[in-house]
């Protein structure tokens, strides 16, 4: 996973997830979650390029929201056991991982718009 932003609901501009990791190269989607430990409820993983994701290996459920290219939500799968294969999602430019329960307690909802914002991770930062 690379470096950390927060997932905003673009319609009310209302941070989701404080804690979202970026896998958007082939390395950090290939490994995804594996071999990490359950996800908090303000952490998440944002994969892209992505239509379809894999439990194989994962010791724990996700939730996972697809996304297509404007960040518009186009399906949700809650709940994705280890060893499950989630579909594969026309239209969809990313995934989203988040811990299982999180669709409900978000009340993330089709046809919203998501996106991730850089602007406060990196505000007040030191600079090396």
């Amino acid at each position: 996973m690379s470096r950390s932003v927060r997932l905003i609901n673009s319609g009310s501009g209302q941070p989701l997830i404080a804690r979202l990791s970026l896998a958007i190269n082939p390395w950090t989607r290939l490994r995804g979650l594996f071999g990490t430990s359950p996800l908090q409820p303000d952490q998440g993983l944002w994969l892209e390029p992505c239509n379809s994701v894999h439990m194989i290996g994962m010791r724990y459920a996700l939730d996972v929201v697809f996304v297509d290219k404007a960040g518009l939500v186009v399906r949700l799968v809650p709940h994705l056991r280890p060893w499950q294969l989630s579909p594969i999602v026309r239209g969809a430019r990313a995934a989203i991982e988040l811990a299982a329960g999180s669709i409900e307690r978000l009340d993330i909802r089709l046809g919203q718009t998501l996106r991730y914002d850089t602007t406060e991770a990196t505000q007040g930062a030191p600079h090396p």
